[in-house]
């Protein structure tokens, strides 16, 4: 870990802070040894959700969550099936392939256009793109573009 990674933070109270699970940007940590023990404080700022979009002539556009999978996926399939729960779609202009895709923290390749221009749609697509590992997921998981994280100045 350094700063500038993205934590998930798990096993919250959420008595006291509404969610059991939050994101942030580590921004570094302090180290206090002790005889007891080793206590490590995470200086974590808040992940603010980023909305992206991208259009060749309209084709398709994502934000709003409003892409999902379609159907449970194991974590060596190679297609899978988009749906949209607005009237986008993905474009069907094999110019605009290969596309990064965000798989709910996984990252996927789409190596090909879908053969269809309604919601669902079946992609062919690469798993695990690094720097992420291939991993089953389920029904309605969120589908958005892959944004590279970035580190601040």
């Amino acid at each position: 870990m350094f700063p500038g990674c993205v934590v998930t933070l798990t096993g919250l109270p959420p008595a006291y802070l509404g969610v059991t699970t939050m994101y942030g940007v580590l921004e570094g940590w302090d180290e206090r040894p002790s005889v007891n023990g080793y206590e490590v404080t995470l200086n974590v700022s808040p992940l603010t959700p980023r909305e992206s979009s991208f259009s060749t002539g309209d084709s398709f556009g994502f934000g709003d969550g409003n892409a999902y999978l379609n159907a449970a996926i194991t974590n060596s399939a190679t297609s899978l099936v988009l749906a949209w729960t607005s009237g986008d779609v993905l474009s069907t202009t094999a110019a605009d392939y290969p596309l990064d895709l965000n798989l709910n923290g996984e990252r996927v390749t789409i190596t090909a256009a879908p053969a269809g221009a309604t919601s669902p749609q079946t992609l062919t697509v690469t798993r695990g793109v690094a720097p992420t590992v291939a991993r089953a997921h389920n029904q309605y998981e969120p589908v958005e573009l892959y944004t590279p994280a970035t580190l601040a100045p």
